[in-house]
């Protein structure tokens, strides 16, 4: 099953990794995933995540910062 089978009205489990390749646009996957944040905007999909989760965004992405700041 990819994002794109997600039938409209459903409910979902956000993981970190879309979150990820959503902010931090991923050659491969980030397409796929700016969609999938897209039909949860548009209320197409109902999604529900945890803090965990939002943390584990937050320090992948702050690591990526990091990294392309300073090496």
């Amino acid at each position: 099953m990819i994002f794109a089978d997600l039938v409209a009205g459903e409910s979902i489990f956000l993981d970190a990794n879309p979150l990820v390749y959503h902010f931090a646009p991923h050659p491969t996957l980030g397409a796929a995933c700016t969609q999938l944040i897209k039909r949860i905007g548009n209320h197409e999909l109902q999604a529900v995540t945890s803090t965990h989760v939002l943390r584990e965004t937050a320090h992948h992405l702050m690591t990526f910062q990091a990294s392309a700041q300073f090496g």
